[in-house]
């Protein structure tokens, strides 16, 4: 489980925590949360926790949990100074693990947790890890990816809004689909339900997704679940990539900053300078300038093989290039 750091006075700052069977003890796995608000277990039994903006945390985010590594939150009291220092051979430390994937406040201003959905019932998100808001409503999925032991993700929001923010979501082994509930309270969508308890369904009718999206060399490479017009997608106003730093300090969030020229505030425009095809499904944009960064956002904007105009913002983390 996922304890908070932000708002508690108790010696240990925010931590993730395992408790044996037999109780009588708590282990402390990982370390450095402000705020969590839910936490996921992938396909192969890792899990993952979401954390919130605020001083010492740039932007919402989610992150894989590596046993023994420090998240990025600092303490705010001399008990919980001297419990970090002491995991950090006596002094504080001076970076943090980076998440899967940064979430910035206009794509969700209040994270909740996640959930891998591995039945085939729920159609084409099965075999995605999905995300909840709590502050927006919305549900997410992610494509993961994994370079040299560096994993890092994209996220993509899905066209619903729920009646409340949505804290916790389950997979129901009767049917398949997915169950959520939530509440409204400080943060939860404007006009928000004081609760909701929704199922969000496959219907059987075919969907226009971003499968997958994978940092290559040179630029990105993007599958979906449809096929894409090559003329209309290969045209220059079909894309606008943009990338930008988070600042870690101790103010509340951060603004966002050039990747290209550190230091200054601002986003980097990024050129897409040719899509090259895989097959009607995939495709490779060749971005010269791309590089690791806490934030790239891609937005689309093409036709599909039938003619169905399909638009769509992904936003990513890089944490490594192959």
């Amino acid at each position: 489980f996922a304890k908070a750091g932000q708002y508690t006075q108790h010696h240990r700052p925010g931590t993730i925590m395992r408790i044996p069977p037999e109780g009588g003890r708590a282990e402390v796995v990982a370390w450095g949360l402000r705020t969590p608000n839910g936490m996921g277990k992938l396909a192969d039994d890792r899990f993952t926790v979401s954390d919130n903006q605020g001083p010492w945390m740039p932007a919402g985010k989610i992150s894989l949990v590596k046993p023994n590594t420090f998240l990025g939150n600092m303490p705010i009291n001399a008990e919980q100074d001297a419990w970090l220092k002491g995991r950090h051979g006596g002094q504080l430390p001076s970076s943090f693990e980076q998440p899967l994937v940064w979430t910035p406040q206009e794509l969700d201003n209040s994270c909740g947790g996640q959930l891998w959905v591995d039945d085939a019932r729920f159609g084409p998100l099965s075999g995605h890890l999905l995300h909840s808001s709590f502050g927006k409503g919305w549900l997410y999925y992610m494509s993961l990816q994994e370079i040299d032991g560096q994993a890092q993700a994209s996220i993509v929001s899905l066209p619903h809004q729920w009646d409340a923010g949505v804290m916790r979501i389950r997979v129901n082994p009767a049917d398949g689909q997915v169950y959520g509930v939530g509440l409204s309270g400080w943060q939860g969508p404007a006009g928000g339900d004081d609760g909701c308890l929704q199922r969000l369904r496959y219907t059987g009718e075919s969907a226009q997704l971003v499968e997958r999206v994978a940092v290559v060399p040179g630029g990105l490479e993007l599958q979906f679940s449809f096929g894409v017009d090559r003329q209309s997608a290969s045209q220059p106003d079909a894309w606008e990539a943009r990338m930008w730093n988070y600042l870690w300090s101790a103010r509340y969030g951060s603004d966002q900053f050039s990747v290209l020229e550190p230091g200054k505030i601002g986003q980097d425009m990024l050129a897409v300078e040719k899509v090259e095809w895989i097959d009607d499904r995939t495709l490779r944009l060749l971005i010269p300038e791309l590089t690791v960064c806490n934030q790239l956002s891609l937005e689309m904007n093409f036709l599909d093989t039938q003619g169905k105009r399909f638009v769509e913002q992904v936003y990513m983390t890089i944490n490594a290039v192959p």
